[in-house]
């Protein structure tokens, strides 16, 4: 884990609270691209002159057709290369669908004890790793 000022890109989990469910995507497998056929959050880098939080509702929208209403920031961790801010939603407006399909193969709703047994890039498991470490510590509570 690294401080958020290092994050070169930010990335978000949405939870949904009631079905204990997170959105992942499955990355395409073009030439170049980085962990090819891995799931990962949703998001991105910055564009110039853009902060983090700007590029997560951008990408968001963009990749998803959601905005995030109720953004925690999880932690930033580094894969070796690069490091990637993460965030949690449980509240968003829009209904999610794959909008990019050159970025993600398909989006799906994963049971977070079992997104860990997905082949997941670096960072989206230690971002699912923290949010099932808050969710086991009853730090999170789905609305009643």
């Amino acid at each position: 884990e690294v401080p958020f000022a290092e994050a070169a890109s930010a990335a978000l989990l949405l939870l949904d609270p009631a079905g204990g469910r997170v959105l992942l995507g499955l990355r395409t497998r073009g030439q170049g691209r980085r962990y090819p056929g891995a799931w990962d959050a949703i998001g991105g880098k910055p564009d110039e002159g853009e902060s983090l939080l700007e590029a997560l509702s951008r990408e968001a929208r963009e990749e998803a057709g959601i905005e995030p209403l109720d953004l925690t920031a999880l932690g930033c961790f580094h894969d070796g290369e690069r490091a990637d801010a993460y965030y949690l939603a449980t509240e968003w407006k829009g209904r999610p669908s794959n909008r990019e399909p050159a970025e993600h193969s398909e989006l799906a709703w994963v049971p977070l004890h079992e997104a860990g047994q997905r082949p997941l890039t670096p960072t989206t498991r230690a971002g699912v790793a923290r949010l099932a470490a808050w969710l086991d510590a009853g730090w999170l509570h789905p609305p009643r």
